[in-house]
């Protein structure tokens, strides 16, 4: 099982390894591409016979986003708004990089384009006015 320990209840570490040992396993896991890729695929495979999703709210869970976008998400919380517009654009990952254009739209959609200020009024309008329940 590969978990935070600070997930763990109280009292769940008893039967666990030290500190040292747990990072060390921590540190193999990381610097093993392999395995995790392994790990990727084997989690992927678990909902390989569902239907793709329609909204990108139910697709967070289709794979994990590579460390370049994980960089990049680390930057994009730590810039201004401006900074943010620019940096959701490197973003490979498609559902990571929607996520940035809706909390750009959110908190500062006076920095859009007014072209992509009317594709998130859209998909706004779209969601909320259908008739799908």
């Amino acid at each position: 099982m590969i978990l935070p320990l600070t997930s763990l209840p109280d009292g769940g570490k008893t039967n666990f390894p030290d500190d040292d040992v747990m990072a060390g396993r921590a540190e193999a896991i990381c610097a093993d591409t392999d395995f995790r890729r392994r790990v990727g695929q084997a989690m992927a495979s678990r909902f390989t016979d569902r239907e793709p999703a329609e909204h990108l709210e139910q697709r967070i869970y289709d794979g994990f986003p590579n460390r370049a976008d994980q960089s990049l998400m680390d930057q994009f919380h730590r810039t201004d708004w401006q900074g943010r517009r620019k940096i959701a654009e490197h973003l490979s990952d498609q559902r990571v990089r929607e996520y940035a254009r809706r909390l750009i739209y959110m908190e500062a959609p006076e920095i859009l384009s007014d072209g992509a200020r009317a594709e998130m009024d859209a998909w706004i309008r779209d969601r909320v006015l259908n008739e799908d329940t």
